[in-house]
């Protein structure tokens, strides 16, 4: 699912960082991970049926700690298999959040695309 969204972002001319592209073979992933949050723009919370892991959440706070130093936009989206509201804890329930299940993906994605492209407007 997440590739499907990182190609269809790529498809409307906006370039993602997805760790699973970006990270060369041999490249250490949490120094590349931590390198790329002090330059993200914006920044996309995935919460799947299993929720986030604990290695997600130490990037989520990373992701808060950029939020609060350079005010990036922190874009927490839902996907699909997710019952109901997803246990948004601490600073992540404050956001209002995207809905990518099938019932609400297509509108979910133009959402997605438009918090991207007001995230990089503040860059211009």
């Amino acid at each position: 699912m997440i590739a499907k969204i990182d190609q269809h972002l790529r498809t409307q001319g906006l370039l993602p960082w997805l760790d699973t592209t970006a990270i060369g073979v041999g490249r250490k992933w949490r120094d590349e991970i931590q390198n790329s949050l002090q330059n993200v723009r914006c920044a996309a919370v995935f919460f799947g049926p299993s929720g986030i892991g604990s290695f997600q959440q130490m990037e989520v706070y990373g992701l808060v700690h950029e939020m609060a130093k350079r005010r990036i936009d922190l874009l927490p989206v839902i996907l699909d298999g997710v019952k109901g509201t997803p246990g948004m804890d601490g600073f992540l329930s404050e956001y209002q959040w995207i809905d990518l299940r099938a019932h609400e993906r297509a509108p979910g994605l133009r959402e997605l695309v438009k918090a991207v492209n007001r995230a990089n407007e503040k860059y211009l």
